[in-house]
């Protein structure tokens, strides 16, 4: 666990862990170089001798603080934690209990609550449970597929990959996830075991332009490593961010090399009929948006990528049909209010 200056949660987090019903653990604490004195003197308040503080003399940031606990780490499994977060009593005897009895999964997260300052639940994420399912939406910077903070991961696992870059910059975790997508399966429980507390001061807060950006350009080396050849710039950028389609025919080639990816994860083994049926869906969805952008630019390009669409998702597709044209009629009266007001205004 980290620590910069999380003085007000610090001591929550602190006890999340100490009270884990699984008590077999070392507790590893990293405190950056400048951390207040009131964070520190609360760190320093516990005597539990399975707590191993180590205190930074030099300023190493958080992924140099990181690949540091990972060093000191002896445990077969690594557990992720923040200074702001709570972890739930049956969390690590839950995640341990299914890592031993899955040998194939080196990474496992876990359903999470989202709070406020205040600690009020704001909103529950559900990362899925399907391995194959948490590898595809990792081809596309989508922040539901693993929650970093609930994340153990096997030390091997870490010591393969090599722990942390520092490159891309506050997009750490998720390259992390890419790379560990290659050598082993990803899961997540489907319990909430965690709470994600977002406040202002948070690293996806205070940068989170240069997040994405980051994010975005190691999902896209993602996608050309899973295809095996690198299409066109604008393609490309399309296929991991549909909403920022400029041209129809971006989109119509977008959708085709989401099709093919598609096709190329269903038919890697092992893939369960579920497994596929979402993956199926999900980039349903991905070609119905790009349906959306390309209709306004190009109809025909639109009515071509809703032929794939049909071709994709079989009988939901209706769903995905009727879905689209509610939004495109939604984004047609938006559009004709903004212009009426618009004329009101001159007149």
């Amino acid at each position: 666990m980290p620590v910069y200056d999380s003085e007000p949660y610090l001591r929550a987090a602190m006890d999340s862990i100490l009270g884990q019903t699984f008590e077999d653990l070392e507790f590893i604490i990293i405190s950056e170089h400048g951390t207040s004195n009131d964070a520190l003197a609360v760190i320093e308040s516990y005597s539990d001798e399975r707590i191993r503080h180590i205190h930074n003399t030099s300023r190493l940031g958080l992924v140099g603080s990181l690949n540091l606990g990972l060093e000191h780490a002896r445990g077969e499994y690594v557990a992720r934690m923040d200074a702001d977060d709570v972890s739930l009593a049956e969390r690590i005897r839950k995640q341990v209990q299914f890592l031993d009895q899955h040998p194939n999964v080196g990474v496992l997260g876990t359903w999470y609550e989202v709070i406020d300052e205040a600690g009020r639940i704001v909103a529950e994420q559900r990362p899925p449970p399907e391995p194959m399912l948490t590898k595809w939406l990792l081809l596309f910077v989508d922040t539901t597929a693993m929650g970093h903070p609930t994340a153990m991961v096997r030390r091997s696992v870490y010591e393969k990959l090599g722990g942390y870059r520092s490159e891309p910059l506050h997009a750490e975790d998720y390259e992390l996830w890419v790379r560990a997508a290659r050598i082993t399966e990803i899961a997540n429980l489907t319990e909430t075991l965690v709470r994600l507390r977002t406040h202002g001061r948070q690293i996806s807060s205070l940068y989170n332009r240069i997040q994405l950006q980051n994010a975005t350009a190691v999902s896209e080396s993602a996608v050309i490593a899973a295809l095996g050849k690198k299409p066109e710039p604008h393609v490309l950028h399309a296929v991991v961010r549909p909403r920022y389609v400029v041209r129809g025919r971006d989109a119509y080639e977008a959708a085709k090399v989401t099709q093919d990816l598609c096709m190329r994860y269903i038919r890697s083994p092992p893939m369960s009929e579920e497994g596929a049926r979402l993956i199926r869906h999900d980039a349903a969805s991905r070609l119905s948006m790009l349906a959306l952008r390309s209709a306004a630019r190009n109809p025909l390009f639109s009515i071509m990528i809703y032929s794939m669409i049909v071709r994709l998702s079989g009988n939901e597709s209706v769903w995905f049909l009727a879905s689209s044209m509610q939004r495109a009629r939604n984004r047609l009266w938006k559009r004709l209010l903004i212009t009426g007001r618009a004329l009101a205004r001159r007149n």
